[in-house]
């Protein structure tokens, strides 16, 4: 075998001792965690995910979060959720249909669930998928402060297929000229506004998880500038971690925009409004009767 193999190897075990470190260091923590009345939520996430234990060394949505934050808001995401109910406490290998859009483009729909490769930007992602194609996604956790619910955004990305800058061309024009990320971030700020979560946070490019030690041993490929992203959204920048959001529409007078635009914008909003009344709807319908797909009706 190669140096680099035993390299890597030895590297293995290294985490492995860190982890073991820190669930002796964090026992009094994680006995709190589960014990007494333990969230059902939480519990499934550690039966079905079992690998979510790492979470003591590696980061989660935060770079700078440190292993009792990790954990803390690990665990007031799950009391979130459990307070919520349907769609929210869905599991590990679940999937909702939030919406279905295909008066916009064939196969359009809006889904919730939770990736693992998503795991540590966010337990829920909300996704724009083309039939059974997972198209753009936007991850999230939420958790309680002192006002309410919060939400915190730790990825939104689209995917590197050979086709994707095609179908993103042709889903903004067939989108009234918005964007998919655009679009997707306009329906997560429904969802936000359904659950009256005013406040959203998103991750700086400094602190995006990419930037942990944890991933020292690899080159993570990172292209998005979430700074300008969340600039373009009119994001305020609280400090060194994290961007401010509003939730509320962001939409232009009409008698402000170019004339020659301006039917788009219309319909735009017609969109907007249709899609927001979906999206509240099914909500409405999923408190009742929550109706989980399995992963195997979708293309992952």
């Amino acid at each position: 075998m190669t140096s680099s193999v035993y390299s890597g190897r030895n590297f293995d075990i290294v985490r492995r001792l860190m982890l073991t470190s820190q669930v002796y260091l964090h026992r009094e923590a994680l006995a709190e965690l589960f014990g007494g009345q333990s969230n059902p939520s939480l519990v499934r996430l550690f039966k079905e995910r079992p690998e979510t234990i790492g979470v003591l060394i590696w980061p989660y949505q935060c770079a700078s979060w440190n292993a009792s934050t990790r954990l803390a808001r690990l665990k007031s995401h799950c009391d979130c959720v459990e307070r919520l109910g349907s769609p929210f406490n869905l599991g590990p290998h679940e999937r909702v249909v939030l919406a279905d859009l295909s008066f916009i483009r064939a196969g359009l729909r809006v889904v919730i669930d939770q990736p693992a490769w998503f795991m540590r930007e966010g337990n829920l992602v909300v996704n724009l998928f083309i039939d059974r194609v997972r198209m753009y996604s936007l991850a999230f956790s939420l958790h309680q402060d002192e006002e309410g619910i919060a939400a915190t955004i730790g990825s939104i990305q689209g995917r590197d297929l050979d086709h994707a800058a095609e179908d993103y061309r042709s889903l903004t024009k067939q989108a009234n000229g918005m964007r998919p990320r655009d679009l997707l971030f306009e329906l997560f700020c429904m969802v936000c506004s359904y659950l009256a979560i005013a406040r959203v946070y998103a991750v700086t490019n400094e602190d995006r998880h990419h930037a942990h030690p944890y991933f020292r041993s690899r080159i993570e490929k990172v292209t998005a500038d979430y700074n300008l992203i969340w600039e373009e959204r009119g994001g305020v920048r609280k400090d060194n971690s994290f961007y401010a959001l509003e939730v509320g529409e962001r939409r232009r007078n009409l008698e402000q925009v170019p004339q020659k635009k301006r039917a788009m914008y219309r319909k735009r909003y017609e969109m907007l409004n249709l899609i927001r009344e979906l999206i509240c709807k099914r909500l409405d319908e999923l408190k009742v009767a929550p109706v989980f797909a399995p992963y195997d009706q979708f293309d992952l």
